[in-house]
């Protein structure tokens, strides 16, 4: 008799972008709420948005175990993991995750577990700021007031980027082959790919402060 097989589903609750390099995920989970086992076979970064929650994780073949999971924390997590979980608080869990589907170079086989707890629990500050680095990724938050700029600057890497509160933008870009300007209406939780070797400002043209979470992929 053939052994069963436990069937596994996504790794988030939805699927918001793919190509060949990444997909962007959000997962949102009421409180008493299940979700169900899946497999991650691709690198992937964490990005908890909302309120705190609690979940209670199932790492396959290990005993549960609860954790308070703060809003605002930046996690890298390596491919391998088989786990489901459970929302055992009073608030919904959400979160954006990133897999980065690009396979990894040689330089880049000892990659570990990596977490950002610096701002973790605590309001986003203003400007461009790095939240967590190692030789996989690069994760930089941006949040921009009314009439602010980034400031132009260079983006070596290309980048998953998810926006978490959108606004209208005017974008400089400048490469090899110019420079250019435009506007664009960037909504809330949209999702793009973004070439590297790009030098780029963006100016938040709105009367809202503009949000956005970028995972450069080295």
């Amino acid at each position: 008799m053939a052994e069963h097989q436990e069937v596994l589903g996504p790794v988030a609750s939805k699927l918001v972008l793919e190509n060949d390099h990444v997909k962007i995920w959000e997962a949102d989970v009421g409180p008493g709420e299940d979700f169900p086992l899946h497999h991650h076979s691709y690198d992937y970064v964490l990005f908890t948005t909302g309120a705190p929650a609690l979940l209670e994780l199932r790492d396959y073949g290990r005993a549960p175990s609860t954790v308070a999971v703060p809003p605002h924390a930046a996690i890298f997590i390596p491919a391998g993991g088989t786990e489901s979980y459970s929302n055992v608080g009073k608030t919904r869990f959400t979160e954006v995750l990133i897999e980065i589907k690009r396979p990894r170079r040689p330089d880049q086989e000892r990659v570990d577990f990596a977490t950002s707890n610096a701002l973790a629990g605590r309001e986003p500050l203003p400007g461009v700021v790095h939240l967590l680095e190692n030789s996989r990724v690069r994760i930089v938050e941006t949040l921009l007031a009314p009439g602010e700029s980034s400031g132009m600057s260079s983006q070596s890497d290309d980048a998953a980027v998810f926006v978490l509160s959108g606004a209208k933008l005017k974008i400089v870009e400048q490469d090899e082959k110019g420079k250019r300007a435009f506007e664009q209406n960037r909504s809330d939780r949209s999702a793009w790919w973004q070439a590297g070797g790009v030098r780029r400002d963006v100016l938040n043209c709105d009367n809202r402060p503009y949000r956005e979470l970028s995972v450069q992929i080295k």
